[in-house]
Parts: structure tokens; sequence; C-alpha cells
């Protein structure tokens, strides 16, 4: 079934049968060897709780369906998604959250491995230390040239001892390797937005990662970090757009990176202008050149970003307002001249808080998006976006 943005054969929308069933939700979207494209989400049980399925594009075609666990201790939500990592050597390795006893949110972070290719999964181990009863999640995973897995999170442990109601969410990050086995997590900075997922992309020259900051005065702006061998590098803000907020907005930046060339985009709404911004670095992520403003107005943000082999952008966000909304689409020239945007799916077709997902597979983009109404459900198609 082919849709058409804007009611123009420009761009095209080309549904893909997929495996996700009614109800399924968080879809998440992952490179795969030879120019694959691995699907990860959750799905509701009949008989209770959820369980993380994974399925597999290759040559332009959905495999069947794997299921990575499934129980009724999974953390499900439609924010914090579940996700599978390929290795250098081919494994797999899948993230997921489980509830713990103690408090409400109270879960913790759990992955295992596949060397079958998500046929069969190895038993889960936990990568933070800490095993309080708070938050551990919003995890950001990229392989590794050497082996193994660069982990980057949100963790609440510092939040032990506080008065009630207050909350100290930190950001920190640990090795996962092929063999299972976990370095102990360090912290990479001491205080971030307390639910905005993370964001990772490998470079030439190591690996990039961006998240929502947090300053003791509320001021929530887009920082990035470094890893290489070394260590990771100090926090440094992308883009001072000075956005107050005494909340969680729930809406975390996207990379994508191409050699040392990064392509950084996420959602502000500092000086009461909500927006959604693309900045660019050509120098692994040190540095970043100054934003350009990518939506057309009333942007909900969530945005998803994509850097072509050419050098231009694809950037998607959702438009619209709580509870409904619509997936839109801009191409960014590489000398930063926004092209036309696209509105991608119809009026109010998506949750307004939801994650559409875009990849390529290949010579094709994938985009993967939670339908609205009820049961709802993913569904996934092949973009077709003109140069």
């Amino acid at each position: 079934m082919a849709f058409l943005a804007c009611g123009r054969s420009d761009l095209q929308l080309i549904e893909e049968p997929a495996p996700p069933g009614p109800g399924s939700l968080a879809p998440q979207l992952s490179p795969a060897a030879g120019g694959g494209l691995y699907l990860t989400w959750i799905q509701p049980r009949p008989e209770g709780g959820h369980a993380v399925r994974l399925a597999a594009r290759r040559d332009g075609m959905w495999g069947a369906a794997s299921t990575i666990v499934e129980t009724d201790s999974l953390f499900a939500n439609w924010a914090d998604r579940p996700g599978v990592t390929e290795l250098a050597d081919g494994t797999l390795l899948a993230h997921w959250l489980a509830r713990t006893a103690g408090a409400t949110y109270a879960y913790e972070i759990r992955l295992a491995h596949s060397r079958d290719g998500g046929l069969t999964w190895g038993p889960p181990v936990v990568p933070h230390g800490d095993r309080s009863p708070v938050e551990h999640g919003f995890v950001s995973a990229s392989p590794l040239g050497s082996g193994g897995a660069l982990l980057l999170w949100l963790d609440q442990r510092e939040s032990l001892g506080l008065e009630e109601g207050k909350s100290r969410m930190t950001l920190r990050g640990t090795l996962a390797g092929a063999d299972g086995g976990v370095a102990p997590d360090t912290r990479v900075d001491d205080l971030v937005c307390d639910c905005c997922p993370t964001a990772m992309a490998v470079t030439a020259s190591g690996v990039v990662a961006a998240y929502r900051d947090r300053t003791e005065d509320e001021i929530r702006d887009i920082a990035v970090v470094r890893w290489t061998p070394a260590g990771w590098s100090e926090p440094r803000v992308a883009s001072a757009d000075g956005w107050r907020y005494a909340a969680c907005p729930v809406n975390g930046p996207a990379l994508s990176a191409r050699g040392d060339s990064v392509a950084l985009a996420w959602f502000t709404a500092g000086g009461d202008d909500p927006r959604v911004l693309l900045a660019r670095s050509t120098d692994g992520g040190r540095s970043f050149g100054p934003p350009v403003r990518v939506d057309d107005g009333r942007a909900e943000g969530r945005a998803d970003v994509l850097l072509l082999a050419g050098g231009d952008v694809l950037v998607s966000w959702i438009r619209g307002a709580p509870p409904r909304g619509e997936v839109r689409l801009r191409r960014v020239g590489r000398d930063g001249t926004p092209g036309r945007v696209w509105a991608v799916t119809p009026d109010e077709a998506i949750p307004a808080r939801s994650f559409p997902r875009l990849a390529q597979a290949g010579g094709d983009l994938v985009l993967a998006w939670r339908e609205a109404g009820e049961p709802g459900g993913i569904r996934v198609a092949r973009v077709r976006v003109p140069d």
C-alpha cells in the first residue's frame, strides 16, 4: 500500500508487511551487516505481561519475528525503548528494562547476547553496579570496532537519601563485551534530564553521544560527550537554547554520523518557541556549527536524523499536539539550506507521545511509527524522497 505525502507524487510512503502485531509499541531500528536492518518492539501478551520481539530486514524483505524476552516484569512504556546492537563479530546484544522490587519506578537494565541471529539468547546480565530500587534506563548502545559495545544510560542512584519529591538523575556508561562480560560503570554527567532518551553514533575518531542536560536552575539544553579508548570527554552544550523547564519533556536528541561528519537534531522550547533544530559537526562531535530550524510550526519534537552519503541530512519529527500528531520530514542540504517540508503521515495518524524512527537499509530509507487509535500498533514503510 502506498501513501503520497501532501497529495503529491514526489514523496512516497510505501508500506511494508512487517511482523509487529496489534498493540505493539516502542519501535527501534538498528543497522545489520550487509545493508540489513533490525526492528525491535514491545508486544503485549494476551495472557498479560509483555514481550520484546525482533525482526530482521534483508534484501528489502522482513523475516519472521523472534522473541528476545517475555515476562510479567518488563518495564514497558512508549518512550524507553528496548533495542539490539550488532557487534563486530556478528553477535547481537539486546537491552531492555525489568521492574525490581521497592518502588513503582524501580527498574534495572538487562542485557543478553545471541550468537545465532536472535533465535536464542544467553542469560541476562545487569550492566550497572548499582542495584538500588530506582530508575535505570534510556539506554544507547554503539558497537566498537575492537569488539563489544559502549553503553550509556540514565541512572537515578544519586537520588537516594534526598528529600521526597527530589531527583538527581545522572548519566553513566560502561563497556559490554561480546563474551557477556561488563566493565564497572562510570559517571559521565552528574545531573541530566530525568526521562529524555539518549543518543550515540560512531565516528571515525570515536563515539559521540548526546543527551538532554539539566542545570541546578532547570535549564535543559542538549549536551554532547565523546568517548575514545582514553575515556569520556567533559560534557559540552551543543547549543545554548536557554530552555528553562522544571519537568522532563521526554524529548531527547538524535545523532547520525559518517566518518567525522555528524548530524545532531533535537527539540527545544527555549524562548517559548517550540522548534526542531539541526546542527552539524565536521570534527567527530568535538564542536557543532550554528543550528538551523527545520520544523514548520506546531513542533512536538521527538526528532530523528539521518546523514546521507552525499552530505545532505534528513530530519523527521512530530508536528501537532497531544494526543495526536503527524510525522514530518525535511531534507537539509550539505550547505545548510533547508528543503521542502513533507507531511509523511496523515494528520493525527500517530500518537504525539511516540518516537517514530528513521533508518537506512542499503539503498532504502525506512520509517517505523506507531499508529494511533485502538488497538494501534507499529507500521513500517519505505520512504522515497526526491533529491
